[in-house]
């Protein structure tokens, strides 16, 4: 098969799968905070259309787009900065299940992710923010054309507050060329449950 026949023949499957799974949720992305539900909690994966549970705040446009490896969250910066607290800017939010199962847990945070700029050169960073608890604070990754995987581990404190205010921010760095970034998937690994919980065949994400 050609090039000039299989690069469009792929990227009408890539929007077909898009089609396929809005209609199997009734028509409408999913959206609100990333749960663990019908999972064991040691493995909580965002991919697919479940990336639409991005919150792009007012300092970035997303947009669940088609490739040839299958749907991405693409992130691009509106604004020539990103605000000084992290609850302000683009992230995922945590539903209060994840927020106890983390609680006072080590995580190794994973995400899968390229560059759209021209030259593939940019930067992304990362933060898991706990409210008042504390943070990670914010972890830089260099990143090329090509998507690879980015990860950090983090100890959550202790909750000790109202639940609803764990989220993990990301955005790229803002560098002047506008560019953005392609997310392929987000994984969350508990690694005290990984290291002490003997494998389930359950979990969707």
């Amino acid at each position: 098969m050609t090039d000039t026949i299989f690069f469009p023949l792929a990227g009408l499957i890539a929007i077909a799968m898009v089609s396929l799974a809005m209609r199997q949720s009734g028509g409408a992305l999913p959206t609100g905070s990333v749960s663990g539900a019908d999972t064991d909690y040691r493995i909580i994966r965002v991919a697919g259309v479940e990336l639409n549970r991005f919150v792009p705040s007012d300092y970035t446009d997303y947009a669940i787009v088609s490739t040839d490896s299958g749907p991405v969250l693409r992130i691009t910066p509106t604004q020539d900065f990103f605000p000084a607290n992290p609850d302000s800017g683009p992230h995922f939010r945590l539903a209060p299940d994840l927020e106890t199962v983390f609680s006072g847990r080590e995580l190794r945070i994973s995400v899968r992710v390229r560059s759209t700029a021209q030259d593939g050169a940019t930067q992304f960073e990362l933060n898991y923010f706990a409210g008042p608890e504390g943070q990670s604070g914010w972890r830089r990754f260099q990143l090329g054309p090509n998507f690879q995987n980015f990860s950090f581990e983090f100890t959550v404190p202790t909750a000790n507050q109202d639940q609803g205010v764990d989220f993990l921010g990301i955005r790229p760095v803002i560098d002047g060329k506008g560019a953005g970034i392609e997310i392929e998937s987000l994984t969350f690994v508990n690694l005290h449950l990984w290291r002490n919980a003997p494998p389930s065949a359950g979990g969707r994400r």
